[in-house]
């Protein structure tokens, strides 16, 4: 079984300050910098800004048939299409700047259809520098790809940063329910994928705690349909300078 790839504190800037990040309980390494942000931290850090971040996590260490069998029924019964359909998947791992910037200007285009922000250039380089990035992808068999993710990798644990799904505003119903399958069978291989390497957790990237935004309850119903549990961790932000 491979090891998890470790990775250090990465520093990236914001106008004239340098801002380290750490993930999951990783601890800073000794690299001045003016902000210090812990993300997904188990505890609120002390003295620290910090606001709750909660977030659906599936456990890699169960056998990979249990892990299956947690998923609804009806995701399982479209992960098996996909099968048939001859839908393939592949992990680019670490990932390049040059691949990273391609993916950017992906998403850029389908954040813009849906009313998003741009990806954020500098932190997705500075993740990747430390080699823990990986991009994946499904895609037809003729070689039309439908989903891309992408997913930063601390320790144990791998958590989904983006995601994006291409024609997706296509008015073609069997392509929207192509790429819809083609989502849900993304996710069962990364968590397959994750799970070889060794890793413990597949964190699927937040989870929101309201009820009001319809959009987001809608995604967290995605989610749920992959098991998993949902946990309560914060985003602290901390002043050096």
């Amino acid at each position: 079984m491979e090891r998890p790839t470790e990775t250090s504190m990465f520093i990236r800037t914001k106008g004239l300050l340098r801002i380290g990040e750490v993930h999951f309980d990783e601890q800073p390494d000794g690299e001045p910098v003016d902000v210090l942000r812990y993300n997904q931290s188990a505890v609120r850090i002390p003295n620290s800004k910090s606001r709750r971040f909660d977030s659906l996590l599936v456990d890699l260490t169960m056998d990979a048939a249990d892990i299956f069998a947690a998923i609804k029924k009806d995701s399982r019964n479209e992960i098996r299409l996909c099968l048939k359909d001859g839908i393939q998947y592949e992990c680019q791992s670490p990932v390049g700047p040059d691949e990273l910037l391609r993916f950017c200007h992906e998403y850029d285009k389908f954040a813009s259809s849906k009313q998003r922000p741009r990806a954020n250039r500098s932190r997705l380089l500075a993740i990747a520098a430390t080699g823990g990035m990986d991009i994946s992808y499904v895609g037809t068999p003729g070689g039309n790809i439908l989903v891309r993710h992408v997913h930063l990798r601390v320790g144990a644990r791998a958590r989904l940063i983006h995601t994006v799904s291409f024609y997706r505003q296509s008015s073609d119903s069997a392509l929207r329910s192509l790429i819809g399958r083609g989502n849900r069978y993304h996710h069962w291989c990364d968590i397959q994928y994750y799970k070889r390497r060794g890793l413990a957790v597949y964190d699927l990237g937040g989870w929101y705690s309201g009820e009001r935004d319809r959009e987001k309850v809608s995604i967290n119903e995605f989610k749920a349909e992959f098991g998993g549990r949902v946990v309560n961790e914060f985003n602290c932000l901390v002043g050096r300078t």
